[in-house]
């Protein structure tokens, strides 16, 4: 007969136990010994006592408690980390947006520079144009003045080389028309030299006449 646990009798049943029972008693002579025959074994049902029960149970009871144990911490660790990827998933999307704000922030603050110097530039082309415009007119006036200077001159000098071709008579009855002729004179005085240098002029121009 192999050894077999009492829970492994109980659960095979009446049968097989009481098949063994009968090859260990029907083999042995220790009966046959005493003068005693056997006639039958006979075995209605295995009962088990209640301590019995309860030291068969407590195995199982154990198992089931540490199953219930390991699913409680299963789900649990689930429940941590599940809750540790949806923070870690808050905490990439913060990072995310993050990242992306200031992105924007930089492109906002390219944007301003481009803008300042596209005014600073705007602003330094249009001073150049209007220096440039001042330095041509300037220039263009200071060349109108000295062709106007220029050409006073020219008239001046040749109103003077014209007067000294001239005789003394004409350049003094010139200068006395133009003198007699002016709004300003009232009365004029002619001194003796002037009479003196007159006579001298119309004497030398009617000796230049009579030659």
């Amino acid at each position: 007969m192999s050894a077999r646990t009492v829970g492994e009798v109980l659960s095979a049943g009446v049968g097989p136990l009481l098949a063994s029972l009968e090859a260990e008693v029907t083999g042995s002579r220790r009966l046959a010994d005493i003068g005693v025959e056997l006639a039958g074994v006979r075995l209605t049902t295995l009962t088990p006592s209640p301590d019995l029960v309860r030291a068969l149970r407590q195995p199982t009871v154990e198992r089931l408690q540490q199953s219930a144990d390991e699913a409680t911490f299963a789900r649990r660790a689930a429940a941590v980390e599940k809750e540790a990827a949806i923070a870690e998933n808050e905490t990439k999307a913060r990072i995310r947006l993050e990242e992306e704000r200031a992105l924007l922030i930089a492109r906002e603050r390219d944007n301003e520079v481009a803008r300042a110097e596209a005014q600073s530039e705007t602003a330094r082309v249009a001073a150049e144009g209007a220096a440039r415009t001042r330095h041509i007119s300037s220039e263009a006036e200071a060349a109108s003045i000295l062709k106007l200077d220029e050409a006073h001159l020219k008239g001046e000098r040749e109103r003077a080389d014209i007067a000294r071709s001239m005789p003394e008579v004409v350049v003094l009855a010139e200068a006395l028309k133009t003198g007699l002729g002016s709004s300003n004179i009232g009365t004029l005085n002619l001194g003796p030299d002037v009479v003196s240098l007159i006579s001298g002029a119309l004497a030398h121009a009617a000796n230049g006449k009579a030659g």
